[in-house]
């Protein structure tokens, strides 16, 4: 029997599944206080920019935030990165969900530490704000012959 048919036949009455939009990070958010692990199944191969945004992904972002273990599709080079960190665990198809389930079942507490080391490292803005500064004050700061100027001020 297809993964989807038993969690919709009620086989699996702790999973649920839902095909709603998060249009808003506090959506999102608000579902990741509610659940143990995050699901980010994105299809790979629909093009270069897809496969490698995917930590751009407001819904990965909030699981992270959240401390919460991913169980992701494999595909895509973000997959590596969120496997590589210890926070994910990345399946081919959702027949390996079971498997993916009793991994991040015995390693529950890592896997969530690890999630929010990932999220503090990608997510947090104080991460960036000196070095988008410094960025943004050269350019600021030169013409488009390299030669400086003076008398300009930028605020951030």
């Amino acid at each position: 029997m297809e993964v989807k048919t038993r969690v919709h036949s009620g086989l699996h009455p702790n999973v649920q599944v839902s095909r709603d939009y998060f249009d808003t990070p506090e959506r999102a958010e608000r579902v990741c206080t509610n659940v143990d692990i995050g699901l980010a199944w994105y299809d790979g191969g629909l093009s270069p920019n897809f496969d490698t945004a995917a930590l751009s992904s407001g819904k990965v972002a909030a699981y992270l935030k959240h401390g919460l273990p991913l169980i992701v599709r494999r595909g895509g080079s973000f997959v590596e990165v969120l496997e590589q960190s210890g926070c994910a665990i990345a399946i081919q198809t959702p027949l390996d969900l079971p498997f993916a389930l009793d991994y991040i079942e015995r390693n529950y507490i890592g896997m969530s530490g690890r999630a929010l080391e990932k999220f503090d490292t990608c997510y947090k803005f104080e991460n960036y704000e000196e070095p988008l500064a410094a960025f943004l004050g050269k350019a600021v700061n030169q013409d488009r012959a390299g030669e400086p100027k003076t008398g300009r001020v930028l605020a951030l």
